[in-house]
This record gives C-alpha cells, structure tokens and sequence, in this order.
C-alpha cells in the first residue's frame, strides 16, 4: 500500500521564514502532508494510502500559512476526493491542540484511525471530546470534513467548527463505517449534470454533492455512512 511510513514532518521554524524561503509565491495554504488522490483517468478505482509511524511538529493553529497536518486529495479539483487514507502511530507536537485539517470542501476525504492516535483526547478540543457519546482513542473512528454538510449524524459524530482543531470538520465513531459512493448515468437524464441533495434515513441531516465535470460523466461523489 502507498502512503508515508517512518518519517517526521516539521514545519518552519522562526529562522526558516525568514527571506524568500519563508515566502509560498501562490499563497496556497500549506500542509504537512496531502493524500491522497484517484488513480489518473481510471473510472472505478479508487488508490488504497496509509500514514504509519509519523510525527508532526510544529503544526498549531498560529503558525502562520501553515492550515493543518493532514490534508485530503491533494491533486484533486473542487468537490473531487473522498478517498480513505489509513492512519496508524502517528503523534503531533507542538504548543496546545494540533491544527489536523483545514477542510476546502465537504467530502474531501477521510482519515480511518486504526490504533487511537488521530481521533483522541490529546488532539481534540476538550468540550468536544466531553460532547462524544461515544469511546475515543479507540481503533477505526474517522475524520472528515463537514464544510457545507450536516449529513453526518450528531449521536455517531461530532463537529468541529472554527475551532482550533479545523475550520469545519467532524469525528465519528468507530461503530460506523464509510464508504466512497459515485454517482453517474443515472436517469431520467433530464437530471444528468445537477446538484444532488443527498439526506439521512431520519430527515436530521443533509449534504448537497454538487457536480464535477473533471469526474467521470460529470459524477456526483459522496461518502456515507454504509455499515453499522
């Protein structure tokens, strides 16, 4: 499996920003590691990735250009993505919370936390974690972005907003699981090429996928809850 293994990701130091080489000539944000993206032109298959054994420092919410540890689909156009990336041993060092995500759009991708140390106490805000009803630090919860989303289910997650952990995303609980769902050639094709609003089962929650034309037959893609 692809993905980054044994490794420590540092962020600028104070000296490092100094002259042109504290400079980011695009003014893109700037993350410690981005996965992952579909393979080139393949209709159906969707690239497994993983993050084992890494250490991020330096990654807070005042350091300047810096929007996060963890970004999803990184080569992927707007409202593309929603790829699992597997994560195991990883641990971030730096003053406070760790800044994990800074989410550009809903579905971008998830991040699958195999052993507890992602989606834990150490890394989350304290109010957030006392608003869990659910067993933290545990293998296989997830995190997601939620920008523009309340599809996710607020007794299986919870959200974070402007907080110092992300600007709109959400953790889950292990009891449920993810899946990547695409949507194209579906019919009447009077409705080809629209937005689609997608709902839960008990009407609490809503996301609206919005259309990619960079996708296959202008797709629609979502992840939903598949398993409990």
């Amino acid at each position: 499996m692809a993905g980054l293994f044994d490794s420590l990701v540092v962020a600028r130091t104070v000296e490092g920003q100094r002259g042109t080489a504290g400079v980011w000539p695009s003014g893109r944000k700037i993350t410690g590691v981005i996965l992952h993206s579909m393979a080139e032109f393949h209709v159906k298959h969707t690239a497994l990735a993983a993050m084992v054994n890494v250490t991020f420092v330096g990654y807070s919410a005042n350091n300047g250009q810096f929007q996060g540890a963890l970004e999803a689909c990184g080569k992927c156009k707007t409202f593309q993505g929603g790829a699992t990336t597997f994560t195991k041993q990883l641990l971030f060092l730096q003053p406070g919370k760790p800044l994990l995500s800074t989410w550009s759009w809903g579905h971008q991708g998830v991040f699958q936390d195999l052993d507890g140390s992602l989606v834990n106490a150490a890394n989350l805000p304290s109010d957030l974690v006392a608003a869990a009803g659910f067993p933290l630090g545990v293998p296989n919860t997830t995190w997601h972005s939620a920008v523009d989303s309340t599809l996710f289910d607020p007794q299986e997650c919870v959200y974070v907003s402007n907080a110092v952990t992300s600007n709109r995303g959400a953790f889950c609980s292990a009891n449920v699981t993810f899946r990547r769902v695409m949507l194209n050639n579906h019919f009447p094709p009077a409705i080809h090429f629209l937005p689609l609003r997608v709902t839960t089962n008990a009407g609490r929650g809503a996301f609206n996928s919005s259309l990619m034309s960079s996708n296959y037959n202008g797709g629609l893609m979502m992840n939903v809850g598949a398993m409990h």
